[in-house]
């Protein structure tokens, strides 16, 4: 089949082609596929194109005619095969077309062609299947901010320990917000050292649970005087033991009287007797 003859045929003629047909066609047969023709491709003949072949699709007028659901039929090899810039040239409705395996699998150019925008309109299902390699190189100016809390809150443990220092620290208090208690307990000591005052002030009870006692140890005292009340009165009696004196008397008097009979009945004399400095001051 020439390319001449590929030009003459109609979107729906072209939809009826058999995969085999669909595999065997040249680079150059596909280069000349109208933006009808790619459009008209079933999710069977999306599969059967060569890796070359995906690879070769032009972006400013075949890649755009690809639907959501044509992008979901992709083999890994054949999402792995698309430039960096054909990824970025992806719409964000595209990129809802891409399975939480397919996203998986992108290299570290591929992913970091995608913008906060895109990274944005990710579902909580998709951001679960990025691989620690790309979270690990997040660019925090221009990729960690389209993320939405519901996002974050779908990262796993091993996902969260992945994100540098820095990623964790620039994480706004709505996105920090979704992170889980799970997540939380995953992170790393230097991780932690990175959480800022503000962020540490919206963390809820569940989250402060998932802290482990080194985590807690780890805070500064600068961090501790961060707690918000629900905070404090979220922290259990495994974690008290980590909160040293010198945290306690940084605390105002009004996180003083956050602490609960069971957390003081729990403290040692050095910090209850920090505890009540702090109450009385």
């Amino acid at each position: 089949m020439s390319t001449t003859d590929l030009a003459y045929f109609t979107a729906t003629q072209f939809a009826g082609l058999t995969t085999s047909v669909i595999n065997s066609l040249t680079a150059t047969q596909v280069g000349v596929l109208t933006v009808a023709e790619v459009g008209a491709l079933s999710a069977a003949q999306v599969a059967a194109l060569t890796v070359a072949n995906v690879a070769g699709l032009t972006v400013t007028t075949q890649l755009p005619a690809l639907k959501s659901s044509q992008i979901a039929a992709m083999t890994t090899a054949q999402v792995g095969a698309l430039t960096a810039a054909e990824v970025g040239a992806l719409t964000t409705a595209q990129l809802a077309g891409f399975t939480a395996s397919q996203l998986g699998t992108l290299s570290a150019a591929q992913f970091a062609s995608l913008t906060s925008t895109d990274l944005g309109a990710l579902s909580a299902a998709q951001v679960a299947g990025l691989n620690t390699t790309d979270l690990a190189a997040l660019d925090t100016a221009t990729q960690l901010t389209g993320f939405k809390a519901t996002e974050i809150a779908a990262l796993s443990g091993t996902q969260a320990k992945a994100l540098t220092s820095a990623a964790i620290g620039a994480l706004t208090t709505v996105q920090i917000g979704g992170l889980s208690a799970a997540a939380f307990s995953a992170l790393t000591t230097t991780q932690v050292g990175a959480l800022t005052t503000a962020q540490i002030g919206v963390l809820s009870k569940t989250q402060i649970g998932g802290l482990t006692t080194t985590e807690i140890g780890y805070l500064t005292t600068t961090q501790v005087a961060g707690l918000s009340t629900t905070g404090i009165a979220g922290l259990s009696v495994a974690q008290i033991t980590a909160v040293s004196t010198a945290d306690i008397s940084a605390l105002t008097s009004v996180q003083g009287n956050a602490f609960t009979s069971v957390q003081i009945n729990s403290m040692t004399t050095a910090q209850s007797n920090a505890l009540f400095t702090v109450v009385h001051s």
